[in-house]
């Protein structure tokens, strides 16, 4: 008789531990990793690599930029409209590196979007000679180039070609 309890004992301990283990393999977060995982297309060799799993990427920027107005360092802006067909540069200028005295917002005269870049560019030749252009990679990371000079008669004149200002732009609006 205590062989036939101890038989029947081991059976259903077999038992639930085997619908146990069952059940736990359908709900953990193993198998949740895993369908998240391959869902990603996460690389990996069967075997190797135990537990790592796979790392977030973040959340990737838009590309091209949306319509909007975009703010970056040293007084740097710059507003993309009619689908990315048009921009207007925003530079606060009054700094000692170009020779704007004063705030200027151009509209760009040649806009170009590829796969890795934003650019727009733009000439002014009023009183003050202004070349700009702006490129802008997915990350919004910007390089803006502007040359500018002047002449003035009762002042020295200016002129200061290739000023770069780097940095990366937000969507403020």
């Amino acid at each position: 008789m205590k062989k036939s309890i101890l038989l029947a004992l081991v059976a259903t301990l077999a038992f639930a531990v085997g619908f146990g283990s069952v059940a736990t393999a359908g709900t953990g977060d193993s198998a949740q990793a895993s369908k998240k995982g391959k869902a990603k297309g996460c690389k990996g060799k069967k075997g190797k690599g135990k537990g790592k799993g796979c790392k977030g990427k973040g959340k990737a920027p838009s590309w091209p930029p949306a319509d909007g107005t975009y703010s970056g360092g040293e007084g740097v802006g710059l507003t993309i409209r009619g689908g990315g067909k048009k921009a207007t540069l925003e530079f606060a200028g009054g700094d000692s590196k170009t020779c704007v005295p004063l705030p200027i917002d151009p509209e760009a005269t040649s806009v170009t979007t590829t796969k890795s870049t934003f650019k727009a560019s733009g000439a002014s030749s009023s009183s003050i000679a202004i070349t700009w252009s702006i490129t802008v990679t997915p990350g919004l990371q910007y390089r803006l180039v502007i040359d500018s000079s002047y002449t003035f008669p009762d002042q020295d004149p200016c002129d200061k070609p290739g000023v770069e200002f780097k940095g990366k732009l937000t969507k403020a609006g």
